[in-house]
């Protein structure tokens, strides 16, 4: 699988992922409404430290390193996010390539629409530049080019995915399938299976980490996410991320699987924002 630029979904699937809730109180079902999710989801601004964990493959990697920047709002009306990953990579044939991808994203509460900008530059060089949106079953581009087409039946958005799979934490399930789209790549909408593993043991931060302590008290689970092309029968998906999800929302020890190598980014930096006022 040739992935030398790494998809923005880690993010918005791995670090839009972070984006859970607790339900403590409302009904735990898989239909919980966005709407109420905004009373108890925490806007927090998070920064990452990521390594290279593995390489195999043809085309593996001697050496890899980077940051995931990534900040969670929540306003009376939508959910907004904006996220920067930035990489370096290392062949083993000693090319050494930098891919800079910043995002961002506003999804409305009822689900109704998802308008997304997404900017990847390889070297300093912009490579790709989308942006555009989802609404009421149909997807419309701005950039690159003005194009419009239909959503697959079934698809949500990723902070509607965010809240059935909390729910079905909560409830004791152990996998949720969904189909999502959240801007990460051109027009694609993939089938997900997550299973949700409840974590044992206490959370302890990297010991350079400011602000994650707050985290150590909450609930956890361990979530392995993988995405498939729609109605595809393949066993092995198109790539796997895995994280530990908070009650809160807020995750850490995310794992980013694209076949011929493997990242890790464990949380440096958690700073708390406030809840919006509705």
């Amino acid at each position: 699988m040739e992935r030398k630029t790494i998809k923005n979904t880690a993010p918005a699937s791995a670090c839009l992922a972070i984006a859970g809730l607790i339900f403590a109180g409302l009904a735990l079902d898989a239909s919980f409404s966005s709407q109420a999710a905004a009373q108890v989801l925490q806007p927090h601004e998070a920064l990452y430290e990521v390594e290279l964990a593995e390489s195999r493959g043809s085309n593996a990697l001697s050496d890899a390193s980077g940051l995931i920047g990534f900040e969670w709002q929540a306003s009376c009306e939508a959910y907004s996010t904006s996220q920067r990953f930035y990489t370096r990579f290392v062949t083993t044939e000693g090319l050494s390539t930098t891919s800079d991808i910043v995002f961002s994203a506003t999804e409305q509460m009822d689900g109704s629409s998802f308008s997304f900008d997404m900017a990847d530059s390889v070297n300093g060089h912009v490579v790709e530049h989308r942006v555009g949106e989802a609404s009421e079953g149909q997807l419309s581009f701005t950039l690159p080019d003005p194009q419009s087409g239909d959503l697959p039946p079934g698809t949500i958005f990723p902070t509607q995915q965010s809240a059935r799979l909390i729910a079905s934490a909560l409830a004791g399930q152990r996998y949720l399938e969904t189909r999502i789209f959240d801007g990460g790549a051109e027009d694609e909408v993939y089938d997900t299976v997550a299973r949700i593993d409840p974590v044992e043991g206490i959370y302890l931060p990297h010991p350079e980490s400011s602000g994650s302590t707050s985290l150590m008290s909450l609930q956890s689970w361990h979530i392995t996410m993988s995405y498939y092309d729609i109605g595809a029968e393949a066993t092995t998906p198109n790539y796997e991320i895995s994280y530990r999800l908070f009650s809160n929302g807020i995750v850490d020890e995310l794992r980013m699987d694209y076949g011929d190598y493997v990242f890790f980014a464990r949380m440096m930096q958690l700073d708390l924002l406030d809840q919006p006022s509705c």
